[in-house]
This record gives C-alpha cells, sequence and structure tokens, in this order.
C-alpha cells in the first residue's frame, strides 16, 4: 500500500492509461521514480511488472481497475518469454480472480 503522498506505480498505470510498466531494477532504473521500487531494489529485487485490466463483474466490465503488482529477485529479472505469457494470460486471469473473488464472497455471506 502507498504511504501518504507516495507516488504510486498503480496510480500511474491508471492516469497514463496504460495496459502495463515494467522496471529492470538492477539496470537502469532511475531511483526516486517510485518509492515502492526504491524498496524492492534495496531488499534485492532485479525487475517490476505490474498490469492492470478492467474486472468483469456479472458479464459487464467494471470501471475498476483490477492490478497486478509483480517483482522478482532473480539475476536478470523476467524473461521475455515470462512477460508474454503473463500478458497473453490477462484476460483468463481476470476471469479466474473474479471467479474465486465470487465463490469467497458467497462463502462468507456478504
Amino acid at each position: 500500500m502507498p504511504r501518504s503522498g507516495e507516488k504510486s506505480p498503480f496510480r500511474y498505470l491508471v492516469e497514463s492509461n496504460a495496459n502495463s510498466m515494467r522496471r529492470h531494477l538492477d539496470g537502469g532504473y532511475q531511483a526516486g521514480e517510485f518509492e515502492l521500487l526504491d524498496r524492492l531494489k534495496a531488499e534485492g529485487g532485479t525487475d517490476y511488472f505490474a498490469m492492470v485490466t478492467v474486472r468483469p463483474i456479472g458479464g459487464e466490465l467494471s470501471d475498476r481497475p483490477f492490478r497486478l503488482l509483480l517483482d522478482i529477485d532473480r539475476p536478470g529479472g523476467y524473461s521475455e518469454a515470462d512477460l508474454v505469457a503473463l500478458e497473453a494470460r490477462r484476460l483468463g486471469l481476470r476471469a479466474r480472480l473474479h471467479a474465486r473473488r465470487a465463490r469467497c464472497t458467497g462463502r462468507s455471506g456478504l
């Protein structure tokens, strides 16, 4: 969760209407762009990938975006094949997470 006043990668994605963003934390990342990424890098993170999409609600598309934020500490970060696979699964992942959320909400009685 971003701290008060902190620039958020998720907010950046929503405001710029971008689908995804990637930052190589072990390469040319400019410290100070996002405090979250500075912290991840300090903790040994090597790569950061985020994607955002609208989520389906009862067959309709919600105006509330769904976000997936991933970081890794593997030397060299994510491979291009990793990112292609994540992008290709964006819609399926969105649908599965929505279905799981619906099952959890149904079980909790909310």
